[in-house]
């Protein structure tokens, strides 16, 4: 068989690597997830007066995400549901409504903090994830922490 280069289309010329990943998985992946979510402490810096996210709502007056950059607003933005200001949790958890990973209260990233939510982040060792993934680092996939994701 010939030499192949892929053009990046699906079906085009594609080379044989990656029509092998483009192949259905036969074995489901274990994984264990972990989650962060927000909560009261994470959301009480936007209520603030003279701050960047009472500047981004004066400035930005009309637009959803800036009139609800307040600690009742935001959650409105994800329809009341868990979340780490940015993500979902159950998208964070694979979208499977049954998969029960670890959630730690955290915000997602650095750049939130910018906006007056509070942390700690998710990368944070106050949040305790990196002590939870450095745990399920240690453990067996067959522990059961670690469930088979569907393909």
């Amino acid at each position: 068989m010939g030499e192949r280069t892929g053009d990046g289309r699906l079906g085009g010329n594609l080379s044989d690597a990656l029509l092998r990943l483009n192949q259905p998985i036969l074995r489901k992946l274990r994984t264990a997830l972990v989650a962060g979510q927000i909560g009261a402490a994470q959301l009480s810096g936007l209520n603030c007066i003279i701050c960047d996210a009472q500047v981004i709502r004066s400035l930005c007056s009309g637009n959803p995400l800036a009139d609800n950059l307040t600690s009742q607003g935001w959650p409105s933005i994800f329809g009341q549901t868990a979340n780490d200001a940015i993500v979902h949790v159950s998208s964070q958890l694979t979208g499977l409504p049954s998969f029960q990973g670890i959630t730690r209260t955290a915000l997602h990233s650095a750049g939130m903090k910018v906006l007056d939510f509070g942390g700690p982040i998710e990368l944070e060792e106050a949040s305790g994830i990196p002590a939870d993934v450095i745990n399920l680092l240690n453990k067996p996939i067959t522990a059961i922490d670690f469930i088979p994701l569907p393909p």
